[in-house]
């Protein structure tokens, strides 16, 4: 059937395409989870002042 084949490969391409996603990101993100506060301070900040950068350069 029609139906069969959009299955297999376009919902099911579709959940493995964001697993796949899911996991590359997820080992970017590993690395800043060091349980450490002032990691995520810093990472914080960074992001704020990267964040109101982008808002003023409009």
């Amino acid at each position: 059937m029609v139906y069969a084949g959009f299955d297999k490969y376009v919902v099911d391409g579709l959940v493995n395409l964001v697993a796949w996603i899911n996991g590359v990101l997820s080992m970017f993100v590993r690395k800043f989870q060091t349980g450490k506060v002032q990691t995520y301070v810093t990472l914080a900040m960074v992001f704020i002042v990267i964040f109101v950068m982008y808002i003023f350069s409009n």
